[in-house]
Order: structure tokens, then sequence, then C-alpha cells
């Protein structure tokens, strides 16, 4: 049966969260649908000082605070990727991985992605030298050559956060000048760690397993010119963005570019269909245009759907933002050095308890540490945890440093943070390093998969799990700055609490940097299967277990 809303936003940006408030404070019922963690491409940003009242900021915690909002004014949000829409009748029909819904207004904001220059190396050097995130992928650049392609404002902006990881970053720009607004442009000029070539392109990456050579041209001179390294070369690539309309674009008018056509209603060609943010034609993309276009499509449908003419939803099931999930948050690591007198987690104390209050039976953790400075900060966060979650129980074995073999045979790298259930069906999570920032949320939901209920399987997944008969291990590399990590990082995690022939291990490879470096690790999210086949990226349960019978059907017939 179809789950019956008022409004199914789509896209879960700084406009779709403008419309989710808007619209619950008039008195709608609201849903919204997130593929990954929320925010849009806004959440990456390091810096955000354009923003009025509000003198500077970082793109997370703004739309934290967004996200905040609008569930503290009753809207749902759930994190679930679209598979299809049909939007022409008079109750629209939206389509996820794991359900069904219908309403008779949709707003659709489902954002933008990077653009790709489509250059000779590009794709086959993506996660091994080609970047599209500075947040999340600059630190994996530690120190070696690093080159910005853009001259926008999010070029502009990542070149300067990427001087804090190597010096100098050399900005390539095909036109004169920036297309960013001039303080913006006038302070990267400034610069002293930035350097800059004009009217130049990149016409192709060189390398074996990474890029150790590219070569540019100048357009108004002709000449080409190279750029050799000993060390792997950074390629980070902010040539603006393609709208995300694919799965609307046959029945939602576009322009030749794919953006939706909407009036200054928001309005699409489609009755009860609206269009906001990125994905739809306009002269500014910025932060505030899309906030804009959520409350002013928010204003059009009250004024289109009058509130007494949209049916009650009967079989409005009114479930927890996350439906089976831990709520998804983030929490902030203190400055090296730096103590917090309140503790680490009082500042998410109330969404922790309302974690562990779901747990339907006790979960454990063992943790393995060994006598360096980084196991004995694991231990201080257990410890503190354990206080703090009393359903937790934690002990502890210290074991040799360097050594390679872990519980079970099947570790890695030491500290660990093992995670058993109560009855030992769970015993295949794994945790090394510090859980902190965005994978404290993966390692809380780790916890509830192991305490139960956790997140359950749809039908067609379940059986392909139940059907391992091959022992899989599944290494998922992150950092903590990646606000992609966790998306996979929870679907590993998800798969081992639903089969004892799943492993997996999550490694902060900030705090494991010869994991980095043997592996050639320069992009987050990395995945590993079974020490062969590897994967970059977002990764659901079901994209994680078609990679898995593919590599267990190659080792079957190799």
């Amino acid at each position: 049966m179809a789950e019956k809303h008022q409004v199914v936003i789509v896209g879960g940006g700084p406009a779709g969260l403008t419309a989710a408030i808007y619209l619950r404070r008039a008195g709608y019922e609201v849903l919204l649908l997130e593929k990954e963690e929320g925010g849009g491409q806004i959440r990456i940003s390091n810096e955000v000082v354009n923003y009025p009242g509000i003198e500077k900021t970082d793109g997370e915690t703004l739309m934290e605070t967004m996200r905040r909002q609008a569930v503290k004014f009753g809207a749902q949000i759930r994190r679930e990727k679209v598979v299809s829409v049909s939007l022409s009748g008079k109750e629209k029909v939206i389509q996820t991985e794991n359900a069904h819904y219908e309403a008779p207004v949709v707003v659709y904001g489902a954002g933008s992605v990077p653009r790709k220059l489509d250059f000779p190396g590009e794709s086959k050097f993506a996660g091994r030298g080609i970047a599209y995130c500075a947040t999340c992928d600059g630190e994996l650049f530690r120190k070696k050559p690093i080159f910005v392609v853009g001259g926008g404002y999010a070029a502009a902006e990542e070149a300067m956060y990427l001087t804090r990881y190597s010096k100098p970053v050399v900005m390539i720009i095909r036109e004169p000048d920036f297309t960013c607004a001039k303080e913006l442009a006038d302070r990267v000029k400034r610069h002293p760690h930035i350097k800059i070539e004009y009217h130049t392109e990149i016409l192709r990456a060189e390398g074996e397993e990474t890029i150790k050579r590219l070569v540019f041209k100048n357009s108004q001179t002709g000449k080409e010119w190279e750029f050799e390294s000993a060390e792997t070369i950074g390629v980070f690539i902010f040539a603006g963005y393609l709208p995300q309309t694919a799965l609307v674009k046959n029945q939602l008018a576009c322009d030749v570019h794919g953006y939706l056509v909407v009036d200054d209603g928001k309005r699409t060609n489609l009755e009860g269909v609206y269009g906001i943010g990125d994905v739809c034609r306009k002269k500014l993309r910025q932060l505030v245009t899309a906030v804009a276009d959520g409350a002013m499509a928010a204003e059009t449908i009250v004024l289109d759907y009058p509130l007494e003419k949209l049916e009650v939803c009967g079989n409005f099931s009114g479930q927890r933002e996350g439906q089976g999930e831990a709520p998804s948050f983030s929490m902030s690591e203190p400055a090296p050095g730096e103590e917090e007198e309140e503790g680490q987690f009082t500042h998410i104390l109330p969404q922790i308890q309302e974690v562990e209050s779901r747990f339907a039976s006790s979960p454990h953790c063992k943790v393995y540490l060994d006598e360096t400075e980084l196991s004995r900060t694991v231990r201080r966060f257990m410890e503190e945890l354990a206080e703090t979650m009393p359903k937790v129980s934690v002990t502890y074995e210290n074991v040799e440093e360097g050594k390679e073999e872990r519980a079970e045979g099947k570790g890695l790298l030491t500290p660990c943070i093992s995670i058993f259930s109560e009855n030992d069906k769970v015993r295949g999570i794994h945790f090394h390093g510090t859980p902190g920032g965005h994978e404290f949320s993966t390692f809380l939901s780790a916890l509830y998969q192991a305490a139960g209920p956790g997140k359950p399987l749809e039908e067609n997944v379940r059986r392909r799990v139940e059907a391992l008969c091959h022992p899989v291990l599944l290494e998922v590399a992150v950092t903590l700055n990646c606000t992609k990590c966790p998306k996979l990082a929870a679907a590993a995690t998800v798969l081992a609490s639903h089969s004892h022939f799943v492993t997996t291990h999550i490694i902060n490879i900030a705090q494991f940097p010869s994991y980095k470096e043997k592996n050639q690790i320069f992009s987050v999210p990395f995945l590993r299967v079974n020490e062969n086949r590897i994967a970059y990226g977002v990764k659901t349960v079901e994209e994680l277990m078609t990679l898995i019978e593919e590599v267990q059907e190659g080792r079957e017939f190799s």
C-alpha cells in the first residue's frame, strides 16, 4: 500500500529544508526525502560568510541547524533514494528503494552534481588523484602537489582551504579572470600560497597507478606546458555543476542544459509539481537564492492548494526520522590539545539517549589497544561512552604494538573497537581509530544494529544476503570530515549485522597513514571487497551486495 502525504519534497538541501519549514508552519503535512546526508552541496563548504545575518559559519553547521528547525516544526525527513517518479496524475507517485509514496503536491529540489571535464585521464584517475571535494579528500594530499581547476566560487573557496594541506596550490583558470565575486577573487589573488594560471586548460593526466604528470595548454599563446612529480598529484575539479533532473526530464520542461523551467512561483509545467534550488534555470546559484526558492514554492503551494482542500492523510504512518535507522548527526572533535570541560558527548546527549532508548538488548564492545597515544585516546573515548550509554558494556584487551592479527583472526589495525550483539550473532563490525566526526553517527548506528531491532532489509536484498555462503571482507576507509563516508560505512555495517559471513572494518585513515599509503588512497569513501575489488563513493546496501556477488562469482569461476 502506498504511504500518502500532503506534500513530498525530493532533496534535502537548503531549498528543500526551507520549503519544509515554511510548509509545516503553514500547517501542511510534509515528507522530505534525501538520498544522502542532508544539506546539499553547501554542506561541504568550509566557510560561509555571505549568508545575511550570519557573519561566519560553515556549511555543515548551517545545514544541521536548518535540518533541526524542519524536524522541530514537524517535518519528516527520511534518508531514501528516489528511483522513479510519476508526476502527471492528480496523485503523484514517488518510488524509492524502500517504499512507495503518493501525494497531490511534489516539490523537486534534487540539486546538482560536479561537472566533469572529460579530459584524457580524468576517469582513469578518479579516486587516485582526481577529486571533486576538498573537504572530503584534501587531507589525503598533504604535502603533495595540488592543482585546482576552475575560477568560480567553489574553486576559489576550495583553493584557499587546500593550502592548509599543501603549498603552493596552483589554480588553472581557462578564462582571463575569476568568475566569482570580486571580493573573493581578490582574497585568492592576495593569498601567498596560491599561484594562478589564466587562459589555461588541462589537456591530459598521465601516470601508472596515480597521477604523476599533467599537461596544460595556454589558449592565448597556444603553448603547452607540463608538470611532473614523483609524488602523487592531486587535481581538484570545480568546473560547475550538472542538474539532477534525469528522473524528471521526460515529464517536466527543461532547458537545453537540463535545468527545470519554472515560473516566478516555482511552478513547473505540470500541475502540483514545483521546482526549487540548483535544479532550476536561474542567473545566480547561491545559498540565499536556494533558500528563497524554498520559501517562494511554499507560499505558492499555500495559494494553489489551500489546506482545507487537501485530504487528510489517512494512512500517514508518523514514523520517526530514518525509518528504523539511528538518527544521523556528527560529533565535532576538539582541536588537538584542547579538552572539552563538559565531556565530549555532553552537547549530543539527548540524541545518544534517544538511540539507546530504542535498544532491544545490550551490545558489547571489545576494545583492542596497544601502547600508542591513539590507543589511549580511544580508551578515553570508550570509557566516557560507557558512562553515557549504560546499556553498552565494554571490555579492553592489550595487544602487542603493530600486531595485525585481531579478534577472529580478521582484524587489521590497533586500536580497534569490535562490536558484538548480546547473543554474539553480530560479531563482524570493527572500527579502527576514534569514530568521531561524521563517523560517530555510523558508530551509533552500528551499536543500534547490534542491539536490535536495527534497520531491516528489503525483501529482495534480504534473500541475497541470506544466500551468501562464503566469507566477505569489507574494508571501508573514511575521514572524519567527509559527509559522504557515513553512507557507505553504514551500509557495510548493516550487511555485517545481517550475515555472519560479512566482516566490516571502518578505518579512519587520518589516524592510520600507513594504511592509506599502502593502498594508495586519495579519495574517500574507499571500499575494498575481499582484498581485491576496489570502489569509491557512496554505495547503498543493495549496491554493496551487487559488488560482493560480482567478486564472489569471479572468485568461483577463476
